[in-house]
């Protein structure tokens, strides 16, 4: 297994808050070089004995990297947490937030191998405004239509729901809203 291709980064796009009791995770290793990644949790204060465990799904695939994620459960609104990860030349490791260790047992039973989530915040957590979720955003290049040194416009068409806005930094961005 390639240690070096394991990653995770915390407070990130790897790692946040959906709602007050629920935190997603994320993690990253080189592509079909990991059989499986197991997430060991609990409360911050809670002794590690009492670590639950869940398997994370293979949510994607790119050239170089599989990606995985799990959804975890912060019943009192903080959480820990640390990755077993198991390869497929049967090697298993524990990749927590200080170090990479062979020493399974013994990693996950120091509180130091854990990634921490200090409490759930309601500033931390993702929410997207209602209007989004019936907008569709394009981004068009304006350098493929040569149309340099113009002022920035809006433009409106009622009749076809289309928001344009042209910038000067030669960009347009394009939205389409039901009842803009």
């Amino acid at each position: 297994m390639q240690l070096a291709a394991l990653k995770h980064r915390t407070e990130s796009e790897d790692s946040f808050v959906i709602d007050p009791t629920h935190v997603r995770v994320r993690f990253h290793s080189v592509k079909n070089d990991v059989e499986k990644v197991i997430v060991h949790y609990c409360d911050n204060y809670l002794p590690l004995t009492e670590a639950q465990t869940i398997v994370m799904d293979k949510i994607g695939e790119g050239q170089v990297e599989d990606h995985w994620g799990a959804t975890l459960t912060a019943p009192y609104h903080r959480l820990k947490y640390s990755f077993e990860v198991i390869g497929r030349d049967g090697t298993s490791v524990v990749y927590g937030d200080r170090a990479i260790s062979s020493d399974v047992e013994s990693a996950l039973m120091e509180d130091g191998s854990y990634f921490k989530v200090p409490y759930c915040h309601d500033i931390d957590m993702a929410k997207t405004p209602e209007w989004v979720r019936h907008t569709v955003w394009y981004q068009i290049f304006p350098e493929r239509f040569v149309l340099m040194g113009i002022n920035p416009m809006i433009l409106r068409v009622p009749s076809l729901g289309i928001l344009v806005i042209i910038r000067v930094a030669r960009t347009f961005m394009v939205a389409t809203c039901k009842g803009y």
